[in-house]
């Protein structure tokens, strides 16, 4: 679902985003799904092809921090 756009103001280019797209911290796994710290919902957990789609949808895009 796509939220607002807006454009800006250096350049008068257009961005827009998926609301409610947020952040998750993947903390553990097991054989069927992910495990998150999650800001909005605590710690949840996701079967791995609803995570491995939504990762696709938004151009597999990942932080790595060490």
């Amino acid at each position: 679902m796509k939220g607002r756009g807006y454009a800006l103001l250096t350049s008068n280019s257009g961005i827009s985003w998926y609301i409610h797209s947020h952040c998750l911290v993947l903390i553990g796994y097991t054989e069927e799904e992910y495990i998150f710290a999650d800001p909005l919902e605590g710690i949840v957990s996701y079967a791995m092809d609803r995570v491995n789609n939504s990762y696709i949808s938004e151009y597999s895009q990942a932080c790595v921090i060490k």
